[in-house]
């Protein structure tokens, strides 16, 4: 990738930093949605399978919640990139 590519591309997605924000919350929100369910999970739930599932299950919103609050906060971190390395 050239640097005008990149240029270009870091400026199409720091041109919105309250989506990008946006996204963030949401992924915050996407991880405590699954390191809650795991915590209920194991402390509320009998040992069984069913609670084995919802763990798992737990794990996959946590783990996509960390996906998305990363994607967001280099969306957010976009416009300092571009003042680094390209002094705009």
């Amino acid at each position: 990738m050239n640097k005008q590519k990149l240029r270009a591309w870091l400026i199409r997605i720091a041109r919105n930093p309250q989506q990008s924000f946006q996204i963030f919350v949401a992924g915050v929100f996407l991880f405590s949605v699954g390191v809650g369910a795991i915590l209920y999970a194991e402390h509320r739930l009998a040992p069984s399978v069913s609670r084995e599932l919802f763990a798992t299950l737990g794990m996959i919103i946590a783990g996509s919640g960390v996906l998305v609050t990363l994607s967001g906060y280099l969306r957010l971190c976009a416009g300092r990139f571009l003042t680094l390395f390209f002094g705009d």
